[in-house]
């Protein structure tokens, strides 16, 4: 009895949400690189040296945005300039802590300029190795904690969305391309038999339709510490068409295992880095370090070649057992 294999493809539809997830992303780690400079500086205050310093200035400051519907909000913060000396040196700053930010608050602001009026004499904490480099107040502002909350909150969702929108976009490209085969389970030397059906929702132009018998190895790695590696050993490829449109059409293909195909595979396993990974994990198993599971994947696999553009692929999985 034939079987029937959907393969799952991929198509280039949505290119304005790559780029707005793009931008998205962008944005978020722009809020994350900037509030952790903000709180690796902030830790490192705690642990600078004091010294007095007299407020030069203190006031309210604010910033106003417009929005294109003709709306505005405005912002305030405290604007505090201060003097001190390390060393006989006389140095001016204007640093109230690493990650403060002006907010809607208008009350904080205002408390913390009458905290700091001019004349006052104050504690400031400056860098030893760069006493031109001085805070006001050390630690970390509370305001750096929730930039970086944001830009790691809307980094989980964009996250999310990817991995909803790829889902989704799988689900409705599955069925563009079928795979019959005669049969999923075979020994050396056997053909495998089989057909490509085309199910384009519009033509595609391509540089080729190929389809190819492939075995990947699996090293999974059981201890001390669980991991796991997948490479491709072997590949016997077929090209059915090549350079044209293709819409819904359909391709008999014939591919032919090699008979000594167990003997190639071991040979191509001890060369390379493969073989030295393989060689690495067995010292270890001698050793008593760790155990590890080693296994080859069979597949066919069936890739419409679209220049620029993200190929419609996918790997089956079919049985090769060795003859006896």
């Amino acid at each position: 009895m034939k079987k029937t294999i959907f393969v799952t493809t991929r198509n280039t539809k949505g290119k304005g949400l790559v780029i707005a997830m793009i931008l998205w992303f962008i944005i978020c780690f722009a809020f994350i690189g900037f509030s952790a400079f903000n709180i690796i500086k902030g830790f490192e205050t705690e642990s600078w040296s004091q010294t007095s310093a007299t407020i030069l200035s203190s006031e309210i400051g604010y910033s106003t945005s417009h929005s294109r519907h003709g709306g505005s909000s405005t912002t305030y913060g405290a604007k505090i300039t201060y003097q001190y000396s390390v060393n006989g040196v006389s140095y001016t700053s204007n640093t109230i802590s690493y990650g403060y930010a002006y907010s809607s608050d208008h009350d904080a602001a205002s408390q913390l300029v009458d905290n700091y009026p001019v004349g006052k004499i104050v504690t400031i904490y400056y860098n030893p190795d760069n006493p031109s480099e001085a805070v006001l107040i050390s630690g970390i502002d509370s305001s750096t904690w929730i930039f970086f909350s944001f830009g790691l909150f809307f980094s989980i969702i964009g996250i999310a969305i990817v991995i909803y929108y790829s889902t989704k976009r799988k689900e409705r490209s599955s069925k563009q391309i079928d795979i019959t085969l005669e049969k999923t389970s075979f020994v050396p030397g056997d053909t495998i038999d089989g057909t490509v059906r085309l199910n384009l929702r519009k033509q595609k132009y391509a540089k080729a339709l190929k389809v190819a018998f492939v075995v990947n190895g699996d090293i999974e790695v059981k201890s001390p510490r669980a991991s796991s590696t997948s490479y491709e050993i072997y590949r016997g490829e077929v090209v059915l068409d090549v350079d044209r449109e293709y819409f819904n059409e359909s391709y008999p293909f014939r591919i032919k295992i090699p008979l000594d195909i167990f003997e190639k595979l071991e040979k191509l396993q001890e060369e390379g880095s493969i073989g030295m990974e393989r060689k690495f994990l067995e010292w270890g198993l001698n050793k008593g370090f760790g155990n590890y599971v080693e296994k080859n994947k069979w597949s066919v696999q069936v890739s419409l070649d679209i220049p620029k553009k993200l190929d419609i692929k996918k790997i089956v999985e079919i049985d090769v057992s060795n003859a006896s």
